[in-house]
């Protein structure tokens, strides 16, 4: 797997990783961009690697929040073993993740099925031999048309934009309103540069 050795929190995995098997509850303090830190105590059950980083997916009873992500790499001290949990894995955890890309869930949102143009053979290529969650091929890559299309059925989230934009410039979402909400990411990316 890839790891990137200069990631804060790294060496908090095997600490993480042994709580998890002994079913120990973790005090951890946390700190979050903005400068602010709580500490709370959670019962961990997953490490889950994305894009180079860390996360820790936990039950946190004090917030009764059932998948609880923390990035690793916002850790500001050694976890520490405060005690023994009764195992409370959530029973839907294996299905948390088939619907989404990355690690964010947002809450209330519902899978759609979103269709993306695709409008070069090279890309056309990198698209589908490292496809992203839950990818179906609508057609088939049409050379005289230069255009080919796929769909994914997923909560669209920041990591799916992410995902899109870094396919590059011949890579088109078709549906609404996330061709919407891409747009208006590209613009804000735009302004940056101006």
């Amino acid at each position: 797997y890839e790891d990137n050795r200069r990631l804060k929190g790294r060496e908090f995995r095997p600490i993480i990783y042994n709580a998890i098997i002994n079913k120990q509850i973790l005090e951890i303090t946390y700190e979050k961009f903005t400068g602010e830190r709580f500490t709370c105590a959670v019962h961990p059950y997953l490490l889950k690697q994305y894009n180079e980083r860390w996360f820790l997916f936990c039950f946190f009873p004090e917030a009764g929040i059932s998948h609880f992500n923390l990035p690793l790499d916002r850790i500001v001290d050694t976890p520490k073993a405060v005690g023994y949990y009764v195992e409370d894995i959530p029973s839907d955890y294996r299905d948390y993740f088939k619907d989404i890309v990355g690690v964010t869930r947002l809450s209330g949102v519902e899978p759609r099925k979103i269709y993306i143009g695709v409008s070069d053979i090279n890309t056309w290529g990198r698209v589908i031999s490292k496809p992203l969650k839950t990818l179906a091929v609508e057609s088939v890559y049409d050379k005289e048309k230069d255009y080919g299309r796929v769909s994914m059925t997923v909560i669209p989230n920041m990591e799916f934009y992410m995902k899109i934009l870094s396919l590059g410039e011949h890579v088109a979402i078709e549906s609404e309103p996330e061709r919407t909400e891409m747009s208006s990411i590209i613009q804000r990316i735009l302004n940056e540069y101006k």
